[in-house]
């Protein structure tokens, strides 16, 4: 019995992520919570948000992993723009322009911000930082701008495997923030 622990274990820990994953019809929008916390995740797509101001200028973009999923964070200044998270198909193109975007990973997620940009009326940028990074996370392997046109900015979020992710997006106000948090069960034992 005693050799069967470590299976069990697992077994538990994986029943546990599952479990974690609601049953809704898409949306899973949750106010900030603890790291730790696995209960508002959803494995169902997409996931849609409504704006809060008609037009949110992307201020700062960061991702991380924490212990249990990885994140991105896309910070904007004044509110929150309407988006829509959804699962991503190849090929993975540029808007307007229509040409290749490069994702890395087994699979990507589109996510769409309609109403936010990184384009200020007066001409100048909201946000210069990076809009191609490349990670070493779990569950995220690539994040990758695919368009900023007449405010609608377009991500790609590559993903590590090819199973169906599930994910959490949370809201915040001050700062204004749409983060993704993403982890992937694990189906091969």
């Amino acid at each position: 019995m005693r050799e069967r622990l470590p299976l069990i274990t697992a077994a538990a820990v994986l029943g546990a992520l599952l479990a974690s994953c609601s049953a809704t019809d898409g949306a899973s929008i949750s106010p900030a919570s603890s790291a730790d916390d696995l209960s508002d995740f959803t494995c169902f797509l997409p996931v849609n948000g409504v704006a809060t101001v008609d037009i949110a200028h992307l201020t700062n973009v960061e991702v991380s992993s924490q212990t249990h999923f990885d994140r991105v964070t896309f910070t904007f200044d004044e509110g929150t723009p309407e988006f829509s998270l959804a699962a991503a198909t190849p090929p993975y193109l540029a808007d307007p322009s229509g040409l290749d975007v490069e994702v890395q990973g087994a699979r990507a997620l589109q996510l769409t911000f309609n109403g936010g940009t990184k384009l200020r009326d007066d001409g100048s940028l909201s946000y210069e930082g990076s809009t191609n990074i490349t990670t070493e996370f779990p569950w995220m392997t690539h994040l990758a701008e695919a368009g900023d046109f007449e405010a609608v900015n377009t991500w790609f979020i590559g993903l590590s495997a090819a199973t169906d992710p599930c994910l959490r997006v949370r809201l915040t106000t001050e700062p204004h923030r749409v983060i993704v948090e993403i982890y992937q069960p694990i189906t091969d034992y």
